[in-house]
């Protein structure tokens, strides 16, 4: 909840700076941002990575996104594919989330 916070706060305060009105309900604004990101290990060889999007006003991180190249899903699947339930398989595939979560 700690990071969760942190961002809220970030984001309160970015409005404070940018808008004239307060308002009750938030409401979009237009901000420049930085987006960073980096994966565990160098390289194209780490399964694990983050971005991030910074303020250009604050310097505070508005919003990050963890990245994963694997999926556990798919790798049941493609588990239970080898014991000749591929039928299944490709039924799951073709699932809006099948084989893309």
């Amino acid at each position: 909840a700690g990071v969760v916070t942190a961002m809220s706060d970030a984001a309160k305060q970015l409005h404070q700076r940018v808008d004239c009105e307060p308002s009750p309900e938030p409401k979009a604004i237009n901000v420049t941002v930085s987006f960073d990101s980096s994966w565990k290990t160098r390289g194209f060889y780490s399964n694990i990575g983050f971005g991030a999007a910074i303020s250009s006003v604050t310097k505070k991180v508005l919003d990050y996104e963890l990245l994963s190249r694997l999926c556990e899903k798919c790798s049941v699947w493609s588990e239970e594919k080898k014991k000749d339930r591929a039928s299944e398989y490709e039924k799951w595939f073709e699932l809006p989330t099948g084989g893309r979560s």
